[in-house]
């Protein structure tokens, strides 16, 4: 029998077996999430992803294989990255639930966080860092309350980093043990492609940097998503730069489609960075960067 839960302004009352279904709603209460909230989507999502992400990458390797299979199926595959902003969505268009996935505003661009919608697979997965089965009427927001989820964290193998989540989505007649199943085999899939491209990516930019710095006195820094590389000089420099910092430099740049940048390291005192992007894969511009930084004024001390 479907459960129901009332509308009012108290949390429901769950069984001990959901009882994470009751924290879940408390905690969509304090966030001010009401019942009746849609997705918040970006009207304009050209720089939204300026560049393949690594979970960008990974998941359309893996669903693409699954495109053609999920067309024939009332099923709906959603990932979103590890803030709950949806990055991209898998089945058929033309399916009673592809059509209500996007009429509920279930598009690239939508902030499914718990903190926006309250209790739901994307965004309580990533609120609990493990699987999370939501059905039917246990949404907190009543817009999804025609679907039956399964969502689950993607995790990075090698880096134990949190990279995003997957929903499996269908109508709420669906048996959620195959949600479950279909969607860790996925996210298994997806969480090896990450860590397969970790390692062609990271020895291309050894490559890239070793060529770099090799016979030359300028600094050069490699700058990965998980390894920094540098020589001898940019070692020096980068004791007065926070990395955070040059990584978003570095982001910035890109957005800008710049390939220079500086940073002020004391108020009269800069380090101009000339970007090269390291193209992977092909055709896909991966996360990583290739730097050349050099002083600029006077001598850092």
């Amino acid at each position: 029998m479907k459960k129901s839960y009332a509308l009012g302004g108290h949390v429901p009352q769950v069984t001990s077996r959901r009882s994470e279904v009751d924290f879940a709603w408390k905690r969509s209460q304090l966030c001010g999430v009401t019942h009746d909230s849609l997705p918040e989507n970006l009207t304009d999502t050209t720089n939204l992803f300026p560049a393949k992400t690594a979970l960008l990458r990974a998941a359309g390797a893996t669903l693409s294989a699954v495109g053609d299979e999920l067309a024939g199926l009332d099923l709906s595959l959603l990932v979103a990255d590890r803030s709950g902003l949806l990055v991209q969505t898998v089945g058929g268009a033309q399916s009673r639930i592809g059509a209500q996935v996007e009429q509920r505003g279930l598009i690239a661009g939508a902030d499914l966080s718990e903190e926006k919608l309250g209790f739901n697979g994307i965004g309580t997965a990533l609120e609990t860092g493990r699987g999370i089965t939501v059905d039917g009427d246990e949404h907190f927001v009543e817009a999804f309350r025609d679907f039956s989820c399964f969502g689950i964290p993607i995790i990075h193998p090698g880096s134990k980093r949190l990279e995003g989540a997957l929903n499996v989505t269908a109508p709420t007649e669906s048996t959620t043990s195959l949600l479950e199943g279909f969607g860790r085999t996925m996210v298994h899939q997806i969480e090896q492609q990450l860590l397969q491209n970790t390692y062609h990516d990271e020895y291309s930019l050894m490559s890239e940097f070793l060529q770099a710095s090799r016979g030359t006195d300028q600094a050069v820094c490699a700058i990965g998503d998980e390894t920094v590389m540098s020589n001898q000089k940019a070692e020096g420099l980068l004791e007065h730069i926070d990395y955070g910092v040059l990584r978003s430099t570095i982001a910035e740049a890109r957005l800008a489609r710049s390939s220079q940048a500086s940073i002020a390291v004391a108020s009269d005192r800069l380090v101009a960075v000339d970007i090269r992007y390291i193209r992977s894969g092909g055709e896909i511009p991966v996360s990583y960067t290739h730097l050349r930084a050099h002083e600029t004024g006077a001598e850092l001390v």
